[in-house]
């Protein structure tokens, strides 16, 4: 009798699906490794979200308005400074734990953070404002004089 053998006719849907499920645990390890996730930054001391925190900057006319995401971050955790036209924010998050208490897990890692941005016009450093509420960062940063929008009049002959 004549069997004709199939490299997959001993597999069975079963079994694909474990070997499919163990490709995929293959490459979310190896995604950690190369990068796709933060641990290996961590570990090395790195800003494990690479551009951290995550910011959005608007122009209202006469500020620019920068917004931060620093979750569990108080104003003692966050410094900022100014430059000419360079804005700087450097925080450190601490996983202390508090007095009498132990810890049983820990997933909360303490970190340094440094982050600057250029800002596309000169700015008052004199009259910047920054508060920290419900984990978001805003620095209000008026523009300078000269680079403040100006209104111009028309007037019809």
């Amino acid at each position: 009798m004549l069997t004709l053998w199939h490299p997959y006719s001993d597999w069975n849907f079963g079994n694909l699906r474990r070997t499919l499920s163990a490709m995929e645990e293959l490459r979310r390890e190896m995604g950690q490794f190369l990068g796709d996730t933060p641990r290996w930054r961590e570990r090395a001391g790195e800003d494990p979200w690479g551009s951290w925190p995550r910011t959005c900057i608007r122009d209202t006319g006469e500020t620019l308005v920068v917004s931060a995401e620093v979750p569990g971050l108080s104003d003692k955790d966050v410094e900022i400074t100014i430059t000419g036209d360079t804005v700087a924010i450097h925080g450190e998050r601490k996983a202390d734990v508090p007095e009498g208490y132990s810890v049983h897990r820990k997933e909360r890692s303490t970190y340094k953070f440094s982050r600057s941005f250029l800002m596309p016009v000169k700015i008052n450093p004199d009259k910047a404002q920054a508060t920290v509420k419900d984990g978001v960062l805003e620095l209000v940063l008026p523009k300078a004089p000269e680079a403040q929008p100006k209104k111009i009049n028309v007037t019809a002959h």
